[in-house]
Parts: structure tokens; sequence; C-alpha cells
């Protein structure tokens, strides 16, 4: 899905990504364990061509949404998130995020993409309610979608394999009023 401006924060910009963005720091991070430990992402092998398609898929699709994090002082591409699959009967969303500098965690930056991507979602596609999931083991986005006035919904009980060992899937909500 493409969107017709940016969505601009006070440190951020927020826009669809290009075949160019395929390169750089984007490659690099999709190449990264420690930055994909916690992704479905992390079973895959990722070169630019692949990444190229991912994005240009993503650019049509009709159900989702992905919006590249551009730090806005030096136009630097910093991470992605994505809101999708989009139901648009239903009227709800699944937000995930990747900050993949790992010298940018921990600034807010995920917490300020995902408010504006909600707000984004509330206010221009009419969505009543977005969700995330997350693995507890994973504080940082747990903390992020909190944060971003998500609201803990449920646990799934030994949901994923990381790093040796059964985790469990926590799910955030976050319904916009009506």
């Amino acid at each position: 899905m493409q969107i017709d401006d940016i969505i601009s924060t006070k440190r951020l910009t927020l826009r669809n990504l290009a075949k160019s963005d395929a390169g750089g720091n984007y490659h690099v991070w999709m190449r990264d364990p420690k930055i994909l430990r916690f992704l479905e992402a992390r079973y895959c092998e990722f070169d630019e061509s692949k990444l190229e398609k991912y994005i240009s898929d993503m650019n049509h699709s009709e159900s989702d949404l992905l919006l590249g994090i551009f730090l806005k002082a030096i136009n630097e591409h910093i991470g992605n998130i994505k809101l999708g699959e989009i139901n648009f009967h239903h009227c709800r969303g699944n937000v995930g995020v990747i900050i993949g500098l790992k010298s940018h965690w921990g600034h807010g930056y995920a917490t300020e993409a995902i408010e504006a991507i909600c707000d984004f979602a509330g206010k221009k596609l009419n969505l009543h309610r977005v969700y995330a999931g997350c693995h507890a083991n994973n504080p940082g986005s747990c903390m992020a979608f909190q944060k971003a006035g998500f609201k803990l919904e449920g646990k799934l009980v030994h949901d994923a394999f990381v790093d040796g060992e059964w985790v469990d899937g926590i799910i955030y909500g976050r319904v916009f009023s009506t």
C-alpha cells in the first residue's frame, strides 16, 4: 500500500520504501542475527533482490503498509514499521516494528513510530483497533508498545522457541475512540 505523503513526528519521518532502500542499512540489518533475534525473518536469507521484491510487494499490497523509519535531522534509515494485514471489514490491523540500527535502540524511536502509525491508522484509514505481538523475553518491544498506549490482551504460553528455550508470546492491543 502506498501513502500519498510522509508521516512526520518530532524526530522521525515515516515513508514508503523505494527499491533503492533495499541496499545499505536495511540489507545489513536483515543479515544480523542479533537484530533478527525476535523476528520470523530470522529463518530466511535476504539479499538485495529479495528485499527489493518484498518492498515492491508491500507497496502494491491492498492490505499491508510498510514504511521506513528515518531520522528527520539526517535522513538516516534506522528501521521499518508495518501495518498489516489490514482487515478493512473489521477495521483492524497488526503493527510490527524493527529498529535496525543497534546504536538507536533505547531512544524511544520505536514508540514514536508506533504512535505515528496508530494515529495514521485511526484518522486516515478509519481503523478501530490495532494489535501487536512480541516475545516475553523482548522487553524493549513490550515497553515500546505499552508506552504507545497498547494494553496487554493476552499471553500465548510457550509460543516460540528462541535461543534454545520456549518463550511466551505477548499480545497487545489498542482501540481508538469512536
